[in-house]
């Protein structure tokens, strides 16, 4: 029996095509990259438990490494305190990740200058921090963007 490079290429199609149909297609995890600098990590977990991709790191300044390979769908600040470097450092995170909204997760406790620098920063603040108000800004946020892009 003679076997035909035709005869092999479409015996392998038709057990590729057998296996996408046969596998679920599994839905896409919208990434956060989450700047925290509490060690307790409950919003990381509370992230993880809504289902998703999650990365941290404590300090904007160590976002930097991140934003490039793993482009963040949002950047979620939860920071005691920030400085005016730190808000340079968070734009540049956003630039290098594409432009994904910034989320302030709590209140910040800073100078006037710096919170008004943030105020043109973020897209949004959440206070108090609980899964329904998170579940409504990146809902807000999604279909704003998808307006946008539209």
């Amino acid at each position: 029996m003679t076997t035909t490079a035709s005869a092999i290429a479409g015996d392998y199609s038709k057990k590729v095509s057998d296996n996408l149909a046969n596998k679920r297609m599994v839905p896409f995890r919208k990434k956060i990259l989450l700047i925290d600098d509490q060690s307790e990590m409950s919003l990381f977990i509370a992230l993880q438990q809504e289902g998703y991709e999650v990365i941290a790191c404590e300090s904007p300044q160590k976002a930097w490494g991140l934003v490039w390979r793993f482009r963040p769908d949002f950047i979620i600040v939860h920071l005691s305190n920030l400085s005016k470097g730190d808000i340079s450092a968070l734009q540049g995170c956003a630039v290098l990740a594409g432009g994904p909204p910034i989320i302030v997760a709590r209140p910040i406790f800073a100078g006037g200058v710096v919170v008004k620098a943030l105020e043109k920063v973020a897209a949004a603040f959440l206070h108090p921090l609980e899964r329904n108000a998170l579940r409504e800004v990146f809902d807000e946020l999604e279909s704003s963007l998808n307006e946008k892009w539209s």
